[in-house]
């Protein structure tokens, strides 16, 4: 799962618009809440703010204001009891929690550089919760997790140096 703006880049307005369109294939759609997924959820849904599109820009503004490249990598938790909806073609199962790592070269003690990783899990369940799917979330909280807990709920095998560089390890 990547935004559409993190993914748009290139040597070209060709390269640029064939990556813009990679992000729409199905291996990178979760389903998510209407405003889950918007860092300003509109006049619709007042006082709403939508943690997954606010995280991804507050991602995002940290990288601007200093070095910006980074590896990000986020998928769902799937869970046997996640809930089910038919949005109109059928039932299908939709994950209530997401996860998301970002891996940086951070300065070291030493004046060199070293990579850093930050993981995080973010739920739209208590949106869901208490609107449903159709309407706006309230106030939820996002938690700094491990990468080891990412991997422990979602069978996701990480490479041993990012476990290694994990800003916040168990």
């Amino acid at each position: 799962m990547v935004r559409r703006e993190d993914n748009a880049w290139g040597d070209n307005t060709s390269e640029i618009e064939y990556a813009d369109s990679d992000t729409f294939h199905w291996t990178n759609c979760t389903p998510q809440h209407a405003t889950f997924n918007r860092s300003q959820p509109g006049k619709q849904w007042p006082g709403a703010k939508g943690l997954w599109g606010g995280f991804e820009s507050h991602i995002q503004r940290n990288l601007q204001a200093g070095d910006t490249r980074a590896c990000i990598l986020a998928g769902p938790v799937l869970a046997a009891d996640d809930p089910s909806e038919d949005f109109g073609m059928g039932t299908v199962q939709y994950p209530l929690t997401i996860w998301k790592i970002v891996a940086v070269s951070s300065p070291d003690a030493g004046g060199g550089r070293s990579l850093r990783t930050y993981g995080f899990l973010l739920s739209q369940k208590d949106v869901v919760d208490r609107f449903g799917v159709e309407l706006a979330p309230g106030e939820y909280a996002r938690y700094q997790i491990s990468l080891a807990t990412i991997a422990d709920r979602t069978g996701v095998v990480f490479d041993g140096a990012l476990l290694a560089a994990d800003a916040h390890p168990t």
